[in-house]
């Protein structure tokens, strides 16, 4: 009897869980069949032995449900009996056909290995085979095959097996494939670091990103704990101890390092993001490192934020010296290692005077502290000159640097790049420089970061101006270029205040052009008005830093003299007396001459500058009075003017 072949075949369908080991995504489908349908196998047999009959029909259903087949191949008469037709859609005729009709349908990739059976019929033999037969409606279709070999009599062997149709398998096998290597060209190429660590924080596989920071071959960190992969110390210690916390918590981390590579200047800062991985048992077996950078993200919100700390300093109308340092300390927290210096053209002449340099060594910021404005002046001075941006990269390399190269050198300098400060119509206010102690050469960005910093200097040197401007026009007399009348009375409040607190001595005089109404008349307005601004530059070389001038009205002028006791401000008030007198003002070929009467009055107890206005302002009068050109005030024992006491009596 033929039952040999149902004996062999049932091993075949036993054995499915052992073909799906081995190759699980060939098997995967015949084995989830073929293992339920042990029952449907003895059928595949006893449809070929027995006459059909109703529950032949339902057996037939199975097996093409599960596209599941049998197949029968003779050596000695070279055919195959088979079922597999109807998986692939052919005619009854190949139910019994040449193996060389079935040669025909295989795919020529997969014809070697299907031929190669026959030279391979030895009696026990188990093969297991996947390849690809045309359909009928001319398409490639799938074929899994698990036969042995079996022998019904000495030197007379089959190969009896079952095979199924498995082409949605191996197409979800291609799929899988592709999307895996897509995954992994994808994970390889990716701009973050991405890393895999077994629970003894062994590195098991890293992208190729990791390369552009640490020169550790790639293949040469698996295995290896980062750090041992180039990575500093510390940063190694804080990313293994997260890696613990995880491994303990089985929760994700999240967390920034900051690490530089080589000894190179630069460092970077990664936000890394770790997470577990688990197996089908939920056992934590890996965890797996996201390492993104950030540095530019994080140098940028810093720039931002730093520049915002010096616009709003520019806003409140912080004193200039204090904007410019928070600016340096700005360009030097965003250019490593660069020391920054701030340079103000002078206004009067060529040449640069140091506004901040918080950084430099105090000997080198001396040498800035006036800077000569030329073609071949050290590196701002000629930045000045040709309004253009210098890089001098490497002092020895520049032979018009030489010169000036030996007195910096002993500071250690040994680059320096000078950015030029200009308003917006372009004229020079200053320059900005940056000095290193190494040669070294601007990037793109930094020298753009350097650009921007310059408009932020214009900003705060043109907003300086404009206050001064505003505070200059808001207290000066536009004519005599003295305080007003509004401003002089507040410096005179303030100082009265003071002399009160220190206890010193406060004196004032009231100051009157005399018959200047005929000088008016006579020369005109044009003319006066050239007396009154040389009156008041006489005024300003004759007193002292310390006093103030002020003009109270028309050709009234007070000069406040703090510290000055009752006889010296007699004294200053004759001296100016007299210096008018001599003086004499050019107007259309001839001179005008003018004369002074001056009334003096000083601090005494409770006064207040009101009083003190008033009596220097009876003195005046009383002057007048006795002629004019001369000047008088009050005494010891003796505060209001002689004539107006005996008026009172």
């Amino acid at each position: 009897m033929n039952y040999a072949r149902l004996i062999a075949l049932l091993p075949l369908l036993a054995a499915s869980p052992a073909a799906l080991a081995a190759d699980p995504v060939a098997w995967a489908a015949p084995a989830a069949a073929v293992g339920g349908l042990v029952g449907v196998a003895a059928g595949l047999w006893l449809a070929r032995r027995r006459p059909a009959h109703g529950k032949d029909a339902h057996w037939r259903m199975a097996r093409q449900s599960a596209m599941l087949g049998w197949f029968e191949y003779d050596p000695k008469s070279g055919r195959v009996c088979s079922e597999a037709e109807t998986l692939l859609g052919l005619d009854e005729s190949w139910r019994n056909a040449p193996f060389e009709r079935w040669l025909a349908r295989i795919h020529p990739d997969d014809l070697a290995a299907v031929s190669a059976l026959r030279s391979e019929l030895s009696p026990g033999a188990e093969h297991r085979l996947t390849f690809r037969l045309r359909h009928a409606d001319d398409y490639w279709e799938w074929l899994a095959v698990h036969a042995r070999v079996v022998g019904e009599a000495p030197g007379h062997f089959t190969l009896f097996g079952v095979c199924q149709v498995v082409t949605q398998a191996k197409l979800a096998e291609a799929e899988l494939i592709r999307r895996e290597q897509s995954f992994r060209a994808l994970v390889d190429n990716a701009a973050d670091i991405v890393a895999r660590f077994d629970l003894n924080l062994a590195c098991r596989f890293v992208n190729r990103a990791v390369n552009r920071y640490t020169p550790t071959p790639r293949d040469e960190m698996l295995g290896r704990r980062l750090g041992e992969h180039g990575w500093p110390p510390a940063v190694a210690e804080r990313f293994e101890a997260e890696c613990r916390h995880l491994i303990d918590t089985w929760e994700s981390r999240r967390f920034e390092i900051e690490a530089g590579f080589g000894g190179a200047a630069r460092r970077h800062l990664f936000e890394v993001q770790l997470l577990p991985e688990f197996d089908a048992e939920q056992r934590l077996v890996s965890l797996l490192a996201l390492m993104r950078e950030v540095t530019e993200a994080r140098q940028t919100q810093r720039q931002l934020e730093e520049e915002n700390i010096v616009l709003e300093m520019i806003a409140n109308n912080r004193p200039l010296a204090e904007v410019l340092i928070q600016l340096c300390r700005m360009i030097e927290s965003q250019l490593i290692a660069g020391r920054c210096a701030v340079m103000l053209k002078a206004p009067d002449r060529e040449t640069l005077t140091l506004a901040a340099a918080p950084s430099l060594p105090t000997g080198f910021a001396h040498m800035l502290r006036e800077v000569a404005v030329g073609p071949d002046e050290a590196n701002c001075g000629s930045t000045a000159y040709w309004r253009r941006t210098s890089i001098i990269a490497d002092l020895d390399d520049v032979p018009a640097a030489r010169r000036w190269r030996d007195a910096v050198q002993q500071f250690g300098i040994r680059a320096c790049w000078s950015v030029p400060v200009t308003t917006n119509e372009q004229h020079l206010i200053g320059t900005l420089a940056v000095y290193y102690d190494e040669a070294r050469r601007p990037t793109p960005d930094e020298l753009r970061f350097a650009y921007r910093a310059s408009r932020i200097a214009a900003i705060a040197l043109e907003r300086d101006r404009h206050e001064k401007r505003l505070y200059h026009e808001a207290t000066r007399d536009v004519l005599t270029n003295a305080y007003n009348r509004r401003h002089f009375l507040e410096l005179a409040v303030r100082e009265h205040k003071r002399s009160h607190r220190y206890d010193s001595p406060l004196s004032l005089l009231v100051i009157d052009l005399d018959h200047f109404k005929q000088i008016n008349d006579r020369h005109g307005h044009a003319a006066g008005d050239a007396v009154l601004r040389a009156f008041a530059h006489l005024a300003r070389q004759t007193l002292r830093g310390s006093d103030v001038l002020g003009r109270l009205g028309g050709e009234e002028f007070a000069a406040l003299l703090p510290n000055t006791p009752l006889a010296e401000a007699h004294e200053v008030a004759e001296r100016l007396r007299g210096a008018a007198e001599a003086d004499a003002v050019d107007w259309q070929g001839g001179a005008i001459h003018y004369t002074l009467s001056v009334g003096v009055s000083t601090l005494i107890g409770a006064d207040s500058v009101d009083d003190m206005l008033a009596r220097a302002d009876r003195w005046l009068y009383a002057v007048k009075r006795r002629g004019r050109n001369r000047c008088d005030g009050e005494r010891p024992g003796l505060r209001e003017p002689a004539d107006l006491v005996q008026q009172t009596r």
